[in-house]
């Protein structure tokens, strides 16, 4: 599950429509900048695709 969300007043509050999400389960949420650097470091280019060192 991958969904946007803001922070206000304590609370992370989704942006987008949540489906799957069961009460009671802690969820980590990481920024845009932390998810780029999970990305390159695993090598996946931005779309998600192997990057070419990865075959």
């Amino acid at each position: 599950m991958s969904i946007k969300v803001s922070y206000k007043n304590g609370v992370f509050e989704p942006l987008d429509k949540v489906e799957g999400a069961k009460p009671g389960t802690v969820y980590t949420v990481f920024s845009d900048e932390e998810l780029r650097d999970i990305r390159e470091a695993v090598g996946l280019n931005r779309t998600g695709n192997f990057g070419d060192q990865v075959r």
